[in-house]
């Protein structure tokens, strides 16, 4: 099972690793934006992608604002859930 761990990055590097070092212990891969190879394509079509790709996604949560995204870009989340589970 692949584990997909969000959040912001530099402010909770610990909490991700702790996240991750847990899943490792069980029969989870866990996977997150360190993961990523370099691609030329955009980051938010990458970071997409690759929450599509896993069977779950952990979101931490803490006190500082991830990227800002415009409104047109963030058209395919809008609709029925199962387009992020195709």
């Amino acid at each position: 099972m692949l584990i997909f761990i969000s959040s912001t990055y530099r402010d909770l590097i610990a909490e991700r690793q702790a996240v991750q070092q847990a899943l490792s212990q069980g029969e989870v891969q866990p996977w997150g934006m360190e993961f990523f190879n370099s691609s030329p394509d955009k980051p938010l079509s990458v970071c997409i992608e690759n929450v599509r790709a896993c069977d779950a996604v952990v979101l931490l949560v803490g006190g500082r604002a991830g990227s800002l995204v415009p409104p047109a870009a963030t058209e395919h989340t809008r609709g029925p859930k199962s387009r992020w589970r195709d």
